[in-house]
């Protein structure tokens, strides 16, 4: 079994989204996030624009996120929203109770945005237009 379904099967509160459908998608992630259940997105606007994450109600420093067990702001720091989908795998929804190997003090939950981490010979590409001629270009390879 995956390590996905073994988290689905154990005792902690997480909802597991799994994005290899959506990476074929011109998508971003709070696009991504906005689609699964007890996860709103406030955008001031289109592409590019700030917005607002709330986890069942809660919003800001009551949810922190995750890549790989390291806080997303040291890692990327435009925020969770604008995060290309083609660079994560999956995303583990922690709500409430935040599991310890997290070592957070969120009251309202977790993202942990997982990277997948197999060694294979891939490239993506993709290409969004916005509102006012805003342009985004995302490539991994």
């Amino acid at each position: 079994t995956s390590d996905a379904e073994r988290l689905v099967r154990s005792a902690e509160a997480v909802t597991v989204v799994d994005l290899r459908r959506s990476q074929q998608e011109t998508a971003d992630l709070g696009e991504v996030l906005a689609r699964t259940p007890g996860i709103a997105l406030m955008r001031e606007g289109g592409l590019g624009s700030t917005a607002r994450l709330s986890l069942n109600g809660l919003y800001d420093e009551q949810v922190r996120a995750f890549v790989d067990g390291i806080p997303l702001s040291l890692v990327y720091p435009f925020g969770i929203v604008s995060v290309p989908v083609n660079l994560v795998s999956r995303i583990e929804v922690y709500r409430g109770v935040v599991p310890l190997r997290l070592a957070t003090d969120a009251l309202g939950g977790a993202l942990h945005l997982v990277r997948d981490t197999s060694f294979r010979t891939t490239a993506y590409a993709s290409y969004q237009t916005g509102s006012f001629g805003t342009h985004r270009i995302t490539a991994d390879g």
